[in-house]
């Protein structure tokens, strides 16, 4: 197969240690295995001029010094080349194959975007330093991410690798994982390079894993206050951090008054209800703030008595999306109120993002939330996490009734899997859906509730009404719903005339062929549905009803992504259904046909 490279603007490397199997050159040129190497060689510089993206994949492939002297020998021929993605994860590097690296990378002129993962490679703070130092020569070098997780870096390596990171002048975006090695402290060290990145605006950094102490954190928060960085990202998650440890991280967030952005993670990190307070009170000291991600999952928030206080954040008048993670807390019905009042005042948000699994909410509480979100009147974009509480239909009829008053919602997400809800809490759902004409999308899982026939039909009249919906995505599964539930789902769908995505998940209940068949017959008349998921896995099939199912799928014109999961116990219930698989296939569409086992 020839090299023809002039119009290819992204070269992929895939080297592996697997044999060759075949060289294919498409929009990209992929190679799997080192030996190719050699062949690369054969190109010449005029065919990799027009080239400005190259990913290089060595992941566990045992690369030696020499194979990445070669390689990048070869590479550096791309003079407009400005994205280079390089992954050596999961290999043991030593000093020389990291110097090595460098000064390749150092021969590629015109990067202006690097990525390089090596995870799981045993590099030590000398290691570092020599890549860094070699890094840093490049005077265009606008975005850097540097994977790191597993390796055995420590405070030490931070003094010279902050030398280097200020030398890159024109970085504007880093990201640094260190997940996972042996960072104790020295958070301030790194803090002073950065501050001296005049032009670096955007700084994601994890230290999940590490223990990290957060005892200089005011110093580390104070240089950050004081470079051009408005866009913060931080990881510490699982670092046993706990109540009494808190104050300085709170302390230095307070003095980051220029971020516009900024995403905290304290997962798993035995926090109190005190220390959300602290962080929230912190957090409302970032009047500049628009974008909040907080990630408080698996803590003890709510353990304790303190009560539970976040009408701070209503002082971060710019705010136009949040996303709060407490999944596995004790928030129950006091906290989820206060959260409710919280969100009554933030009345600029325009995204809302709430994952509150697992929080012994009740009704009252759920409630209460609604009437929060009934006030934000900007809200165009909603997605809420309630799986495995204690809510029944009573709070879940206030809750969407609540939902009904945010007119612009375009984007819905309600997650009430393995609660309480029945047909009265379906008939509420339904109802309030019916109201919000804006929606083009939504994702509704009720999985393992009480629905039924009746709350099913409920459910599929009110979804009918959203005329502008455009992709749909429900999970009914568990709900003890019948061939006349789907029968009436398969009938009201049809008044949304524009669904061209329908992923659909009926299974678990007690539905026939006649029922899945009549659901069948309506498809073709969607008329703009292209894509199409349904799983009807363990329902009330008998081997030769699969020989019923597929006739009317063949008529759906547009469908070109078509996925259908059903339950097979024995080979032969497997060799029937392939006979729909047959039919699917004859229509000629693009099939993804599964069994579950």
């Amino acid at each position: 197969m020839s090299f023809q490279l002039k119009f290819i603007q992204k070269l992929i490397l895939q080297l592996f240690i697997n044999n060759i199997n075949q060289l294919q050159i498409l929009q990209q040129l992929n190679i799997k295995s080192n030996k190719m190497i050699q062949k690369l060689e054969k190109l010449k510089s005029q065919e990799l001029s027009n080239l400005n993206s190259i990913t290089i994949n060595l992941q566990n492939c045992n690369i030696k010094c020499q194979d990445l002297e070669q390689l990048f020998c070869i590479i550096k021929e791309g003079q407009y080349l400005q994205l280079l993605n390089i992954n050596l994860s999961e290999q043991q590097l030593d000093k020389k194959c990291l110097e090595k690296l460098g000064e390749g990378i150092k021969l590629c002129k015109s990067i202006v975007q690097l990525q390089i993962d090596l995870q799981y490679c045993k590099i030590d703070d000398s290691s570092l330093s020599q890549l860094m130092k070699r890094i840093s020569s490049s005077k265009i070098l606008q975005n850097l991410a540097l994977k790191l997780r597993q390796n055995d870096i420590r405070k030490s390596g931070f003094q010279k690798f902050s030398k280097h990171i200020q030398k890159c002048i024109n970085l504007n975006n880093f990201t640094l994982q260190l997940q996972n090695n042996q960072i104790y402290d020295g958070l301030s060290i790194l803090g002073q390079g950065f501050k001296n990145c005049q032009n670096l605006t955007t700084l994601s950094l994890s230290f999940k894993w590490n223990q990290t102490s957060l005892e200089d954190a005011i110093l580390f928060f104070s240089l950050i206050g004081q470079s051009q960085i408005n866009k913060l990202s931080l990881d510490f998650n699982q670092n046993k951090i706990g109540d009494s440890n808190i104050m300085p991280l709170c302390k230095g967030i307070a003095q980051c008054v220029n971020l516009i952005q900024f995403q905290l993670s304290l997962q798993k990190n035995e926090l109190s209800s005190q220390s959300m307070n602290q962080i929230m009170l912190s957090i409302s000291s970032l009047i500049n703030l628009n974008k909040l991600s907080l990630n408080l999952n698996q803590n003890e928030i709510g353990k304790d008595s303190y009560l539970i206080d976040l009408l701070s954040i209503e002082n971060c008048k710019n705010l136009t999306k949040l996303s709060l993670f407490l999944v596995n807390n004790q928030m129950k019905d006091i906290g989820a109120q206060k959260i409710g009042l919280a969100l009554r005042n933030c009345i600029n948000i325009k995204n809302l993002f709430l994952r509150l699994n697992e929080n012994q909410i009740e009704d009252e509480g759920i409630s209460n939330i609604g009437y929060g979100i009934a006030k934000m009147a900007q809200l165009n974009e909603l997605q809420i996490y309630l799986k495995d509480n204690s809510i029944s239909d009573a709070g879940v009829t206030k809750f969407t009734l609540s939902l009904s008053f945010c007119k612009i919602i375009e984007f819905l997400v309600l997650d009430i899997q393995s609660n309480n809800i029945s047909e009265n809490g379906a008939l509420g759902i339904g109802m309030a859906l019916s109201q919000l004409k804006s929606i083009s999308r939504l994702e509704l899982n009720t999985y393992f509730n009480c629905l039924s026939t009746i709350g099913c039909q409920k459910l599929a009249i009110g979804i009918s009404q959203c005329k502008f919906i455009t992709y749909l995505n429900m999970n009914l599964a568990s709900n003890r719903i019948s061939d006349e539930g789907i029968k009436s789902f398969g009938i009201q769908i049809l008044k949304c005339e524009n669904i061209n995505t329908l992923n659909l998940d009926f299974n678990y209940n007690s539905i026939t062929v006649i029922g899945a068949k009549f659901f069948e017959q309506q498809l073709p008349k969607l008329k703009c549905l292209t894509n199409f998921t349904i799983d009807i896995s363990y329902n009330d099939f008998q081997k030769q009803d699969y020989n019923q199912l597929g006739i009317f799928i063949k008529r759906c014109q547009k469908i070109v992504i078509l996925s259908i999961f059903f339950s097979s116990t024995s080979p032969n219930e497997r060799s029937v259904g392939q006979k729909f698989r047959w039919r699917c296939l004859k229509a000629q569409r693009t099939v993804l046909f599964n069994s579950k086992n």
